[in-house]
């Protein structure tokens, strides 16, 4: 079975709206990392894009967690690794929320040193080694 020809127009539209659907799942992505959204908001959503985002996408924009993570507790609870969203069964779902489902209040705040490298410099152990204070 061939693709079939489009048209320049055609070509552009459907280029268009895969830019469209990338730019949504990569800023879904981020709102999960920045602990906006979290697993529970995501399942609840009744989107294609949410819907046939990867799994192993989903679970590594979650705070904390990284590809092994990832990777381990698919394995530990039955998801196949090309599993999307829409996929997941009940089952898989609640496994998935009771292990991240407080991913998002856990996480913990960012702390910003904006102190200058001046103030930072005598600090620590031996800082002042070499004086005797008497």
């Amino acid at each position: 079975m061939s693709l079939p020809v489009l048209t320049t127009e055609q070509r552009h539209a459907a280029l268009a709206k895969a830019m469209l659907a990338r730019a949504e799942r990569a800023a879904l992505l981020v709102s999960m990392k920045s602990g906006e959204v979290g697993l529970a908001a995501v399942f609840e959503r009744d989107d294609e894009i949410t819907k046939r985002l990867q799994v192993v996408r989903l679970l590594r924009a979650l705070p904390g967690v990284g590809v092994a993570k990832a990777q381990a507790v698919m394995e530990e609870i039955g998801i196949a690794a090309s599993r999307r969203v829409r996929g997941l069964g009940p089952n898989q779902r609640s496994a998935l929320l009771e292990r991240f489902g407080a991913a998002v209040a856990a996480a913990p705040p960012i702390v910003v040193d904006d102190r200058a490298d001046d103030d930072r410099r005598d600090e620590g152990p031996g800082a002042n080694a070499g004086h005797r204070s008497e």
